[in-house]
């Protein structure tokens, strides 16, 4: 990850807010697109913030901030 722009690879970020819904059913994934390595931080384990090449959806943003609280 850490060479990623000088190998040319593209780093795609999926995210979810919950991993399980009330019925017990695993959530879906969503795509937030292609990012690029913003800072890292320590080696095992390594603390990785991405930058996202386009906003996160603001739905998605806010719910999954509601969660993080």
């Amino acid at each position: 990850y850490l060479q990623q722009r000088s190998t040319g690879h593209q780093i795609l970020l999926f995210s979810r807010v919950e991993s399980d819904s009330e019925l017990g059913t695993a959530q879906p994934y969503l795509l937030l697109g292609a990012c690029d390595l913003a800072s890292a931080e320590g080696e095992k384990p390594i603390a990785i913030t991405w930058q996202l090449r386009r906003p996160m959806p603001q739905q998605h943003f806010q719910d999954a901030n509601v969660q993080s609280r």
